[in-house]
């Protein structure tokens, strides 16, 4: 769909054992966007090497 710059395209989605072709949207240059389970995945990894770091730094990240 050019004319809103999307495209639609297939991938493989791995959960556990369950492997299945799935259909995904892309942008205009043919990168995918990210699901909201993806999104939320990234922004969890993101707040633990925060706390980590805090931890590291001798700062309790549930105190703040």
């Amino acid at each position: 769909m050019p004319e809103v710059g999307l495209g639609i395209g297939r991938s493989l989605y791995i959960s556990g054992t369950v492997e299945r072709e799935v259909l995904y949207w892309y942008n205009a240059t043919g990168t995918r966007y990210l699901t909201s389970e993806e999104v939320a995945q990234q922004e969890r990894k993101q707040r633990e090497k925060l706390a980590a770091k805090l931890r590291e730094l001798g700062i309790d990240p549930d105190s703040i």
